[in-house]
């Protein structure tokens, strides 16, 4: 396994390949699992990042996604974007109902 920075590179590669899978499931634990080539290590990591950024994130990492959902919001459309970010129409539906950008 790679030392130093190369750990991080490899453990961002993983987790961003991971998140291209729309949702957590029995296909991206396996893709995980194979890409980690049995190093449980590397795995555990991994998949602590990945909650990690999910639970920070609730915005897309990647610009060029338009993602259905944001956590627990619907985005309804895209109402545009620049230099700082996407802004989304969304819907809220709980605990109580209502519409935001």
């Amino acid at each position: 396994m790679p030392t130093g920075g190369q750990d991080d590179r490899r453990i961002a590669e993983l987790v961003d390949g991971a998140l291209s899978f729309l949702g957590a499931g029995a296909s991206r634990d396996a893709w995980l699992e194979s890409a980690c080539q049995g190093d449980a290590e590397l795995l555990r990591e991994v998949k602590h990042a990945i909650d990690g950024r999910q639970q920070t994130a609730g915005f897309p990492q990647n610009p060029r996604l338009d993602p259905e959902h944001i956590g627990e919001f619907e985005i309804v459309r895209k109402l545009g974007e620049g230099g700082m970010g996407v802004v989304y129409h969304a819907r809220q539906t709980h605990p109580i109902r209502r519409e935001f950008a």
